[in-house]
């Protein structure tokens, strides 16, 4: 389930599957894209959400 959904991404698939894991792993609510790229399960860089 996890490559179909990678294969669905186009663009910056890299940056918005690890943005997806880190919503999924959280542990509440998300408040900001530069919150979830804090999180351990995202490893790019802030910038790489924007």
């Amino acid at each position: 389930m996890r490559q179909e959904f990678y294969r669905c991404l186009t663009r910056r698939a890299d940056a918005l599957f690890e943005l997806s894991d880190a919503v999924l792993c959280g542990d509440g609510p998300v408040r900001s894209i530069a919150e979830l790229s804090l999180a351990g399960e995202h490893r790019r860089g802030h910038g790489s959400g924007y």
